[in-house]
């Protein structure tokens, strides 16, 4: 059941931590899809969809279809998993552990791809685990990024809570380098992803034909291209949702324009309560290939 936390003790660990912290997991069918989700992520998998872990339920746990159904509701009840827009899988959404899984079952995911392909073009986009820029696992093309993860982590009045600022983000020197840079600020006060506003369009998303025509139509549901709509209403709602930053590599062809950046979503809460805005800072691949910027002097 667990090939990726069996080759220790975390399984067992993990298992303790829930019945411990969780006691509202009654069933070893919640407990089962819980773990499941970890070790899929420790694996590189990509997210199981809602349809793929009830199909999990039902085949691998045998239970009745209602019976999955009420498991999956059960674990987002206790606010242990998520269901996001899938980027990659039209009209699915994909399960995801929440913050307060992460910290009973605390993993380093391995970073996978998923892809997107339209008669536009098509577009890869490999999500990291945030932990890849973390000073021990550190690639150094992606010590200038890390540092706006590590900003965006002082900033944060609590462990449980988000910045409430922006700020401190244009104020500070790591604005002033010419890359990584602040691309977009995006509005997350509607309901529905596609009226999402794109407040701000800046750096090297101006050269981005594709993106800052996005950024013009101001509600991402306006986006001339379906496929970039589709990929940034879905990286975009999972970040509200989860209330952690993502970090992504993007690459390929959309109407013809090349795609290849890397790119950290940072959420914030304006009013102090729910994520409701985003910023994002993006790295041209090309500009990565120069050496490592200096360190920021405060």
């Amino acid at each position: 059941m667990t090939p990726g936390l069996v080759r220790s003790s975390d399984f067992l660990d993990a298992v303790a931590t829930i019945l411990e912290k969780l006691p509202e997991v009654r069933t070893t069918n919640g407990l089962c899809m819980i773990v499941e989700l970890r070790t899929a992520a420790e694996s590189g998998q990509r997210p199981m969809t809602m349809g793929e872990a009830h199909d999990f339920l039902i085949h691998h746990r045998g239970i009745s279809p209602a019976g999955a159904q009420k498991t999956l509701q059960r674990l987002a009840q206790l606010q242990l998993v998520v269901a996001a827009p899938s980027p990659c899988i039209d009209n699915a959404k994909d399960l995801l552990a929440s913050r307060r899984l992460a910290a009973v079952i605390p993993i380093i995911a391995k970073p996978y791809t998923v892809y997107r392909k339209s008669d536009e073009g098509d577009l890869a986009r490999k999500k990291f685990d945030t932990a890849y820029l973390d000073a021990e696992r550190l690639d150094p093309a992606d010590s200038s990024l890390a540092e706006w993860l590590e900003l965006w982590r002082s900033l944060k009045p609590s462990p449980d809570e988000l910045p409430r600022s922006l700020t401190p983000f244009f104020k500070s020197p790591l604005s002033k380098r010419a890359s990584p840079s602040i691309t977009a600020v995006v509005g997350l006060a509607a309901r529905l992803p596609g009226d999402f506003e794109m407040l701000l369009c800046d750096g090297p998303a101006l050269d981005d034909p594709p993106f800052a025509m996005a950024a013009r139509a101001i509600l991402l549901r306006r986006c001339k291209s379906a496929s970039l709509a589709r990929a940034l209403k879905a990286d975009f709602e999972q970040a509200r949702l989860l209330e952690e930053p993502l970090f992504h590599h993007l690459r390929g062809k959309i109407k013809e324009h090349s795609h290849d950046y890397f790119r950290l979503v940072l959420p914030f809460s304006l009013t102090g309560k729910k994520a409701d805005c985003l910023l994002i800072v993006a790295q041209l691949t090309r500009d990565r290939i120069s050496s490592v910027a200096p360190p920021v002097q405060p």
